[in-house]
């Protein structure tokens, strides 16, 4: 079914209207948690006179949160999502585990061949879902779009929210979103040739080839969609709308939801989500206030105002640097000049606000779990006390960049594979997984921090198995060494380069079981050798022996 511009915009129109609220709350963030080339507050109803901001704790905060965020999950030296099976293993009848050598090789092959693709420069990866986190940790919500590229495979793009509408699905999903932008003109005619008779096109032309022309992408649902059909049938449905012509320039379509909508936090009953701005805005507010007055005060005792005669001076006086300044020294009477000016310190004192000032601070960086960040100044610490601390870090982050990685990192790994797929980047999968469902797992640098304990796991495991291989050497081969070799590999982040690929050990081992086979047949054919020739040596030494007995008895017979 076409898609109808008289519906697109209507259903914008709305999404647009639910919205409203949330802008009037995203004005403040911007003023306060975003950084911008104007330090002016956007003045409010009433207000006579503009503001600035000139405290940038909030903004710190956000930054920092988004790049914390990143860093516990993304590791640009390993993969950090990894292809998982389980699932669809159990839903086919089989255990969870059941995956032949190939299969695994495959699925490692797979979070090696994504990771790459993530870290080329070219993907934009690595500069998109920064963009997106910090729009997480603002707005609360941010937009990664995942697109393809004809023989290059998935690119990755940012979306500002101001520019973005969202709608949910009955189950709390994203599955809804619309994206204002705008072209020049000789672009549009460019990527779309047959708008170049269409007014808007013209009049943009007529001011100049660079002159904007407005639009908007509209991805939602289709019904009765199917991944794998045309364009035209696929499941989500993916129309650009020139606004002003109210004239739909292109329409096609995805297999999948091809943006990543990851939220901090979610009201019930709301669609947008709110981040650390809506627990410490009336703080960084308070803190911005203050730190006006401080910085009034301090100028006020830098530069203070000055007292003098009224009838000694007979005009103001110039404090520039180096000015020069006239006065009366008959009206002087016993003072001197440096007497009769004196300083009218009018502020109070700055101490008193610039330790408030500190501990507001000290709050929103709570509200941005950045006080973590900061390193003791002064004393040491125990072995015992690095490992808690970094225990309590890792435990109170857990469950914010869990919340990201499933709803940022999943849909786009589920896009990045489906495209990179359809491109050969993988080959074909074994028959051992042919139509199971797919997956992800993450592994990250906080879930490799989180790993340090099946390391000491495993580790222990093998050091008690060695003993008690003295004991009892049958009990000990209880533990697969190979596969807790592989294990403790994972947990160090170690590329399955280094290790042999499990249908190598397998032919390894064969080969090793076909050499002791032979080398016990060889030893067995040794010994039966032997065994002959000592039988032969042993019947030739009785018969010697036998020999001069026989000799005796014909001569005492021959007598």
């Amino acid at each position: 079914m076409s898609a109808e511009p008289k519906a697109i915009l209507r259903r914008w129109e709305e999404l647009k209207q639910a919205r409203l609220d949330v802008e009037a709350w995203w004005r403040d963030i911007d003023d306060y948690f975003t950084p911008r080339r104007s330090q002016i507050i956007t003045r409010g109803k009433g207000e006579l006179r503009d503001r600035r901001v000139v405290e940038a704790s909030g903004m710190v905060g956000v930054d920092r949160l988004a790049a914390m965020t990143f860093g516990f999950m993304i590791n640009p030296a390993m993969p950090f999502v990894r292809p998982d099976v389980g699932s669809g293993l159990i839903a086919n009848g089989r255990a969870a585990d059941d995956i032949d050598l190939d299969g695994r090789d495959y699925l490692d092959g797979v979070s090696w061949g994504i990771h790459g693709h993530l870290m080329s420069a070219q993907s934009g990866f690595t500069v998109a879902v920064p963009e997106a986190l910090n729009d997480w940790a603002a707005k609360g919500t941010g937009v990664v779009w995942t697109g393809r590229k004809r023989g290059f495979g998935a690119r990755y793009q940012s979306r500002s929210m101001w520019s973005c509408w969202i709608a949910e699905n009955e189950d709390g999903e994203i599955d809804t979103l619309y994206y204002a932008f705008a072209m020049p003109a000789w672009r549009v005619r460019a990527k779309w040739p047959d708008t170049a008779e269409l007014k808007t096109v013209k009049d943009a032309a007529s001011r100049g080839d660079n002159a904007q022309i407005n639009f908007v992408m509209a991805v939602e649902p289709r019904i009765g969609g199917m991944a794998g059909n045309l364009a035209m049938g696929k499941p989500f449905m993916a129309a650009v709308l020139m606004v002003d012509e109210k004239v739909v320039v292109e329409e096609s379509g995805y297999d999948s939801f091809p943006y990543s909508v990851p939220r901090f936090a979610v009201r019930p009953g709301e669609v947008y989500g709110y981040g650390p701005p809506s627990m410490c805005m009336s703080d960084v507010k308070m803190l911005n206030a203050i730190m006006e007055a401080v910085v009034d005060g301090a100028e006020k005792i830098v530069d203070p105002a000055v007292i003098l005669p009224l009838r000694a001076f007979p005009k103001a006086i110039d404090r520039r640097r180096g000015a020069t300044n006239y006065y009366q020294a008959s009206q002087m009477g016993m003072q001197t000049a440096e007497q009769a000016v004196r300083s009218l310190v009018t502020a109070g004192d700055i101490n008193v606000g610039v330790e408030l000032i500190r501990e507001i601070r000290r709050s929103v960086e709570f509200a941005f779990y950045t006080d973590w960040m900061r390193l003791r100044e002064s004393g040491s610490m125990t072995a015992t006390e690095v490992g808690d601390r970094r225990d309590m870090r890792l435990r109170g982050m857990s469950p914010i960049v869990s919340r990201a990685e499933r709803d940022l990192m999943g849909p786009l790994a589920d896009r990045t594979f489906e495209i990179n797929d359809q491109e050969r980047f993988f080959g074909d999968p074994p028959e051992s997984m042919a139509g199971l469902n797919l997956r992800w797992g993450y592994t990250g640098p906080m879930a490799l921090a989180q790993l340090q304990s099946q390391r000491e796991s495993v580790s222990l495991i093998l050091s008690v198995t060695q003993q008690i291989a003295a004991i009892d050497p049958a009990a000990a081969k209880i533990v697969n060494i190979e596969e807790a070799i592989r294990v403790l590999a994972d947990s160090v982040g170690l590329p399955p380069a280094v290790l042999e690929t499990r249908a190598r050990m397998a032919e390894i081992r064969e080969a090793q079981e076909e050499a002791q086979r032979r080398a016990m047949e060889t030893d067995e054919t040794a010994k039966q050798a032997t065994a002959l020739r000592d039988g032969a040596q042993a019947v030739g030494t009785m018969s010697n022996a036998l020999r001069p007995a026989n000799d005796m008895g014909e001569m005492a017979m021959a007598a």
